[in-house]
């Protein structure tokens, strides 16, 4: 009877972990969300069950079904920028997202050049990255996020991500590049500022040229050189065999990969005028 009891308990205790709302690691407690928009939400909760997101800028709540998969989805609403707030969602549990701001959000993705934070890199340091570090307060609206770098075969649903406060800690670990760019947007825009940061190195490379294109390793090697560009890299890898492949790949993709620089370069500088009006 004892282990029938403990049993029960035990089934009890699982259906209610189950029931609970779940996020992506890319939503929680400091998040920035984009001004005036439709924030997408989604997660995971018991199927068949509704999922009610009350933001507290808002008097109206939003409403989402759960799929037979567990999954649901909604778009919420935003605000002007301003903050904080709190975001409760519930399916009969209570899940607290707390001190959200509403601003300007962008995703800081590339490679090293990317990834290397404000603190610098072994024997690489960032020009002002100790004043930018001593200076750090956590009440200046900018907040951080930095999505762990990791490998799958395939596509995934989650990630490993926490948003973080402007503190010294924070600021030295996040992408020197991504901060900067926050930095920029606030003294501009005077609103609250997210940067997501995402760096994937040569793996992204590497994947696309693999499985999308069909492409051997010599060619995908020899492409990701051409589009760094990386002429060392390319001497490295053709010293090491006999095939033309590499150097063809390198050939193909250098010149197309000088043009997108070049242009997607004047695209951003236009549109950064744009937005701050230079």
């Amino acid at each position: 009877m004892k282990r029938i009891l403990l049993t029960l308990a035990a089934l009890g205790t699982a259906l209610t972990m189950q029931a609970k709302v779940v996020l992506p690691g890319i939503f929680g407690d400091n998040m920035v969300l984009q001004q005036q928009s439709e924030a997408q939400f989604w997660g995971k909760a018991a199927p068949g069950k509704k999922v009610t997101i009350r933001p507290s800028w808002s008097t109206q709540g939003i409403t989402a079904n759960v799929g037979k998969d567990g999954r649901w989805r909604a778009a919420v609403p935003t605000p002007e920028a301003g903050g904080p707030y709190t975001i409760e969602l519930s399916d009969g549990e209570r899940l607290t997202l707390r001190d959200v701001l509403i601003g300007e959000v962008g995703l800081c993705s590339g490679q090293s050049n990317m990834e290397m934070p404000v603190h610098g890199f072994p024997n690489q340091p960032v020009e002002g990255s100790a004043e930018a570090i001593i200076r750090a307060r956590a009440a200046t609206p900018i907040r951080l996020c930095t999505v762990k770098r990791s490998t799958a075969r395939t596509p995934q649903e989650e990630c490993a991500a926490q948003w973080l406060k402007h503190t010294p800690e924070a600021v030295a670990g996040t992408s020197a590049t991504a901060y900067y760019f926050a930095r920029y947007l606030l003294s501009v825009l005077d609103v609250p500022v997210g940067v997501i940061v995402t760096c994937s190195g040569m793996f992204a490379g590497y994947f696309v040229g693999m499985k999308a294109f069909k492409m051997n390793i010599l060619e995908c090697l020899g492409g990701i050189c051409g589009g760094m560009p990386s002429t060392p890299a390319l001497g490295a890898i053709a010293s090491k065999t006999d095939s033309q492949a590499p150097v063809v790949s390198y050939a193909t993709a250098y010149p197309v990969a000088l043009i997108l620089m070049t242009i997607v370069a004047k695209v951003i500088i236009q549109t950064i005028g744009g937005v701050v009006g230079i």
